[in-house]
């Protein structure tokens, strides 16, 4: 059980008078920054200018081919031959997606295109989907493929002052996601056509299966309290966590292997495939659990620190949320 929050890690869960006042201190910080963004547009991205993709050219055989050759690529499994993203030539990268109807609806293929309209992140642009001849409920999703290398090879590189942007850029890209509007902004879980509740999984929930669906805010956060009440180790509702927090756009999934420092200096977010709407701790939540994941995920301490920046220090939230996933 994870009782500690990230950053000043080494603060016993006890020591309420402490969690207060790191919060404090990171809640000051975060508030300054904030407002440094809004004054002076401080590291504020427009869109990268990209090229158009090969992929775009191709004939269905062609990319078929082409898929057929694609080299596995994944940055943090043992195995890059169980991965289900490969990269196709020197611009384009494919993902495997699935959809019960049509994969064109997949979660993460919304999710991509809702960032594109109403955000300047950074996330690979998605071209044409390459559908299974057999099995239609799978795709190949053909996309741009981002030179770089995964943050967490990168970040023991940088400087000081290079981490500190890092952590800046990341603080305003999540600023972004929670200005994203749309019409399932209130129902909790992935993006999907019409307004119908989908179940989910997230690091927040426990990876391995899913939950739900829930119809709104309220039905998550029974579902949350009745878990506390039962989940091994869990520990007591804190007072206040009775109702529904805020919801906003979550990336989920927010590990150092899937933030790209590209080559051309810019900050990439990949694999969208848990984003959705969720209680605005769940981002906080999900980082800081899956920066004390095994040592495959694990952070360098120096990041670890500036979670509480880049999501909000949602401490108390955190250590009630981890006392119940397995």
């Amino acid at each position: 059980m994870r009782t500690t929050a990230p950053g000043l890690t080494t603060v016993p869960g006890r020591d309420l008078r402490r969690r207060k006042f790191q919060r404090a201190i990171y809640t000051v910080v975060v508030q300054a920054a904030d407002l440094i963004q809004d004054i002076f547009s401080l590291f504020v991205h427009e869109r990268p200018c990209q090229q158009p993709s090969n992929a775009c050219s191709w004939s269905e055989g062609e990319a078929i081919s082409r898929l057929l050759k694609a080299k596995p690529i994944c940055s943090y499994l043992t195995n890059p031959e169980r991965s289900n993203v490969c990269q196709v030539d020197a611009t384009t990268a494919s993902k495997l997606v699935y959809h019960p109807i049509d994969p064109s609806e997949s979660p993460e293929l919304l999710a991509l295109r809702l960032i594109y309209e109403q955000t300047t992140i950074p996330v690979p642009r998605v071209h044409r989907l390459v559908y299974d001849p057999v099995e239609t409920s799978y795709a190949q999703v053909l996309m741009d493929y981002i030179p770089g290398r995964p943050l967490i090879h990168a970040w023991t590189t940088l400087s000081f002052w290079e981490k500190l942007r890092a952590a800046w850029v990341l603080r305003s890209y999540m600023r972004q996601l929670r200005k994203i509007t749309h019409p399932r902004a209130d129902i909790p879980g992935p993006l999907g056509p019409g307004l119908t509740p989908l179940a989910f999984c997230t690091p927040t929930t426990g990876v391995a299966w899913d939950v739900g669906p829930f119809a709104d805010a309220n039905a998550l956060n029974d579902y949350v309290n009745r878990r506390s009440a039962t989940a091994a180790g869990a520990v007591p509702i804190p007072p206040g966590f009775t109702h529904p927090e805020p919801m906003a756009f979550v990336h989920n999934d927010l590990h150092m292997h899937n933030i790209i420092l590209g080559d051309d200096g810019r900050l990439w977010i990949v694999d969208w495939e848990w984003a959705g709407f969720f209680p605005r701790s769940y981002e906080f939540t999900s980082m800081a659990m899956q920066c004390e994941w095994h040592d495959t995920y694990a952070a360098p301490w120096s990041f670890r620190l500036c979670v509480p920046f880049i999501a909000d220090p949602y401490f108390d939230r955190y250590r009630w949320l981890a006392g119940m996933v397995p």
